[in-house]
């Protein structure tokens, strides 16, 4: 949200400016021998792009390009940013369990403080 300041009756009136958007992900298998990609798609979006970030499910620091990871924040195209977290081969074979989750998190740059 952002603050607008207007008068009414001669007083100051704060009024916030809401934007909403959505963000949806699909489950998938995946197989330990070639990186595989996720995708973060953020709709309800005009043309200003949010800021995504990556995350384990497991929290701690966001995630980062480098090694393990490759992250591309994407643009807005017809109202919805796809943001792709690519997950390296090496890292694949270091998760433990059936099954691993991340987390995307988006943040309007439009509204940074929101």
């Amino acid at each position: 949200s952002s603050g607008i300041n207007a008068e009414y009756g001669g007083k100051k009136q704060a009024i916030a400016v809401l934007k909403f958007f959505s963000m949806t992900s699909t489950p998938k298998s995946v197989t330990t021998q070639v990186e595989q990609t996720l995708t973060c798609s953020i709709s309800g979006l005009d043309d200003n792009e949010v800021t995504v970030t990556w995350k384990e499910t497991s929290g701690g620091d966001p995630l980062t390009i480098g090694d393990d990871y490759g992250i591309e924040q994407g643009t807005v195209n017809g109202g919805t940013q796809n943001s792709v977290l690519t997950i390296k081969a090496d890292k694949i074979k270091t998760l433990s369990g059936p099954s691993f989750t991340y987390k995307c998190l988006a943040k309007s740059s439009q509204y940074p403080n929101s």
